[in-house]
């Protein structure tokens, strides 16, 4: 909580980083996305993604899909972006 870094303040997926997400908060990050996914396709279950800012502030994706399951985006200063 509370990070702020360039790309993914939060989490950064890269190159098949098909990374399972589950049952995590990830609030008051500043960056291009508190969940950046460049190339990787994460599943993201239960989690919480909320007031995050910045360039894209909820998910950032690049060349992904990720998955999301039960999952709540609210309040982000943009929830997605998908390149």
């Amino acid at each position: 909580m509370g990070n702020q870094a360039g790309f993914g303040s939060a989490l950064y997926l890269q190159d098949g980083s098909d990374a399972n997400v589950r049952n995590t908060l990830l609030s008051g990050n500043r960056g291009i996305g508190a969940f950046y996914n460049n190339t990787s396709n994460p599943t993201i279950t239960n989690c919480t993604l909320s007031g995050n800012g910045g360039y894209n502030g909820g998910v950032f994706n690049s060349n992904s899909q990720p998955i999301i399951i039960n999952s709540i985006i609210w309040g982000n200063s943009t929830p997605f972006n998908d390149i």
